[in-house]
């Protein structure tokens, strides 16, 4: 099973793999005695503000202290490697892993975004063993599925273990308002709002 998101600044680029053979050995069984189960998707996104493009990533490592919660609000409390405040305006993908190693350290997985939409209380179970990690991972390449706002926008992880401190990898991407759009609409009022004024003044007597 191999699983990746590689990002840079510029490019921005999921892919998600998963393999898993089966031996089939009843021998009442008319297929073939060993069946290959093969599930491969793989997309790619520009820099952008659109639909097939993403501007933003976040993403992190950390620890959960026993029974406690780590919330992670999309706009406006995350930075990134760069050390720029990011402000989501829509998400293209989420993912999570918990990186512990005993099977006791259940994170759960919490949305108030309407992303996945899993309330407290719920939330996507990912319980590794000693030897592989358990690991979540959501995609889309629309820009209009997944709009976030500040303050009320949150995935939060919560360790289920009492014991024990849960250890995770989180990974968010998506896009930023375009401000260079808002800019030109901005500008363009502003001329046109000095163009009316100028023309009322010359016409006056």
């Amino acid at each position: 099973m191999a699983n990746s998101m590689e990002l840079t600044r510029c490019t921005v680029s999921a892919s998600l793999a998963v393999n898993s053979k089966k031996d089939m050995g009843d021998i009442d069984s008319i297929a073939d005695p060993t069946q290959v189960l093969s599930l491969i998707s793989t997309d790619s996104l520009q820099n952008g503000f659109g639909a097939d493009q993403a501007s933003l990533i976040y993403s992190t490592s950390g620890s959960i202290a026993a029974s406690g919660s780590q919330a992670f609000d999309l706009v406006g409390s995350l930075t990134s490697v760069y050390g720029d405040t990011l402000n989501f305006d829509n998400v293209r993908g989420v993912y999570v892993i918990n990186t512990s190693t005993t099977n006791q350290s259940q994170i759960n997985v919490v949305d108030t975004s309407g992303i996945f939409s899993v309330a407290a209380g719920d939330g996507v179970k990912l319980i590794p063993s000693s030897t592989g990690n358990a690991f979540f991972f959501i995609y889309t390449p629309s820009d209009t599925a997944w709009d976030v706002s500040a303050g009320t926008d949150t995935i939060t992880l919560t360790n289920q273990d009492s014991t024990n401190a849960a250890t995770y990898q989180i990974a968010v991407l998506g896009a930023e308002i375009d401000s260079s759009s808002s800019s030109s609409e901005s500008s363009s009022s502003s001329s046109d709002s000095s163009s009316s004024s100028s023309s009322e003044s010359s016409s006056s007597p």
